[in-house]
This record gives C-alpha cells, sequence and structure tokens, in this order.
C-alpha cells in the first residue's frame, strides 16, 4: 500500500503529493483492463477506510499537487472553482529546444470524443536553458528550456498538447512528444519519466473562504532537473512574469 506525502488537511479537504505513473482513478472506458487497487482514490480509502472524492485530475505520468474532498459537497464547490478558472495552477516542466520568452498558446484542443473543440489558454514562460554536447536528428547539439506552464483552462493533456503545438513537446511524454530527445534524456541524464510537475495550487477554502496556495515538494529526479539546469530548489522560484 502506497502512502502519499500529505501537503494540506482539514475537515473537508486533503492535499498530497501525487507521485508520477500512478492514476487518480480507472479509465471511464470499461474496455481497457486495468486493476482499480492500483490509484490514488483506492489506496486514500483502503488506507483511511473512508471515501474520498476527486476535486480534479491529473494525468497518470503527472506528478505533484492533487485536491482530494472528503465528501461530495465540498468535491461539488472545488469543481465549480476548477471550471470557472478561479484555481490558479502552475507546473514545472521540461522542453525540447530553447523558449526564449513568455509565451500564450490560445489554441482551441479537441474534446475527448474528437467531435469538438474548446478553447484553451496556457501561459508559458521559461526560467533556464540549456545546450548539452549530444547530438539529434536535426543539429549537432541538443536544446532544452526548464519552463513554468500556468493553465487558465483544464483541458485533458492541454500543458502537453499545447507545448506540441509549439514545437516544444515535454520531455518524456510518450504521446505527444518527441522520441529522440526522450531517449538523449533517459540516456544522458539517467531521466526517463515525463517531466511535467504540478507544483501549486492557489484556490479559496470552499468552506472557510481562506486563500490557500499549496506547494509540492521536490523529489529525487526534479532535484536532478534543478542539477542539471544550474538552478537551486531551494530558492524561491519567480513567479513575477505571470
Amino acid at each position: 500500500m502506497q502512502k502519499f506525502k500529505i501537503l494540506f488537511e482539514d475537515a473537508h479537504l486533503l492535499v498530497i503529493q501525487k507521485p508520477a505513473r500512478i492514476s487518480v482513478h480507472p479509465p471511464e472506458d470499461k474496455s481497457i483492463r486495468f486493476d482499480p487497487r492500483k490509484t490514488v482514490l483506492y489506496q486514500l480509502e483502503k488506507d483511511r477506510g473512508v471515501k474520498f472524492f476527486l476535486a480534479h485530475r491529473l494525468d497518470q505520468a503527472t506528478s505533484g499537487v492533487l485536491i482530494v474532498a472528503k465528501d461530495s459537497k465540498t468535491a461539488s464547490l472545488m469543481g465549480e472553482q476548477f471550471s470557472s478558472g478561479r484555481v490558479e495552477k502552475t507546473y514545472l516542466a521540461v522542453t525540447r529546444g530553447w523558449i526564449l520568452d513568455q509565451t500564450i498558446c490560445e489554441i482551441p484542443l479537441l474534446t475527448e470524443n474528437k467531435r469538438s473543440e474548446m478553447n484553451s489558454k496556457t501561459t508559458i514562460f521559461p526560467l533556464a536553458r540549456i545546450e548539452i554536447d549530444v547530438s539529434n536528428e536535426r543539429f549537432e547539439k541538443s536544446r532544452y528550456t526548464l519552463t513554468w506552464a500556468r493553465p487558465q483552462t483544464g483541458r485533458k493533456h492541454q500543458i502537453r498538447r499545447h507545448l506540441k503545438h509549439l514545437a516544444h513537446p515535454i520531455i518524456g511524454d510518450r504521446v505527444h512528444g518527441d522520441g529522440t530527445h526522450n531517449k538523449i534524456f533517459q540516456e544522458h541524464f539517467r531521466l526517463k519519466n515525463l517531466l511535467l510537475h504540478c507544483h501549486e495550487m492557489a484556490f479559496t477554502h470552499p468552506h472557510t473562504g481562506e486563500a490557500l496556495r499549496i506547494h509540492s515538494l521536490w523529489r529525487r529526479d526534479w532535484h536532478e532537473v534543478f542539477n542539471i539546469f544550474g538552478l537551486c530548489p531551494r530558492l524561491p522560484l519567480d513567479f513575477d512574469n505571470f
């Protein structure tokens, strides 16, 4: 049974640090064979002996801040904040190529059934850039950017799909990414996970009205990312440009 690091807890909410490579709930497509015991919800409920309700979702491959409600009313109230864009979400990502300036991507994204498009908006801001002496299919050296990503909407794989559209796919993304650069990072830096991490959630407590800003912790793979880009994870990272 996996134990999750608790970032915040009270009578209504539980905020945990979700590891990469674990689903928050079983797939909605019942035809997909899946062990429901290998989900965040199942393991939380098994550990606590009570029912929990998701307030939002994180992709299986994405790590970071996950908000869980202890009752359906709280889940509904938090869901309203997410759907109305009142939750401030900040992710950290490593992308292929150099991103030089703050970029806003507003390309509409297809729904899961691919029958319609939904308005979507993500702000990207570069924190640090590197160039390494490893050739790829196009260049003698390979370039990468460490970025903040702040989605103002909440579409499936939104950050991953927007960065792919900008020609800066996220390293470790096996669906929307670049296989050559995923392999370079795995072989050169021994990092194979999706390098997308939900670092912070800022929202209003649905019952007390308190303004909450919950930060994640930096796990081993992200400490390695900071080393690669020459940054110190103990220092506050710059949000002023958003």
